[in-house]
């Protein structure tokens, strides 16, 4: 085994970094199939983990809110996921 991956704190840091990037991909398919989203952070983990009984093996990196939203001028600066990526 790669060394680099035997602490526990590399392999939480390897996690959440996966997760992390599997929220960007699934906030950017959302959004171009005409959802809003909104990652949040800052959340108590524990009542997460208590409330969706999360094995103590995994580790809540974010919450990711999607539904239909309403575009307004706040959110003006955000590009659509259209004008950048593909998906086929």
């Amino acid at each position: 085994m790669n060394r680099f991956f035997e602490s526990d704190l590399n392999k939480r840091d390897e996690a959440v970094r996966g997760a992390s990037l599997f929220a960007m991909s699934l906030m950017l398919v959302s959004e171009d199939a005409g959802y809003a989203t909104c990652p949040m952070i800052g959340f108590d983990k524990q009542s997460v983990i208590d409330a969706f009984n999360i094995d103590d093996n995994l580790v809540p990196a974010m919450l990711i809110s999607i539904g239909k939203g309403e575009m307004t001028n706040d959110r003006a600066s955000r590009l659509p996921a259209s004008s950048f990526a593909k998906f086929e």
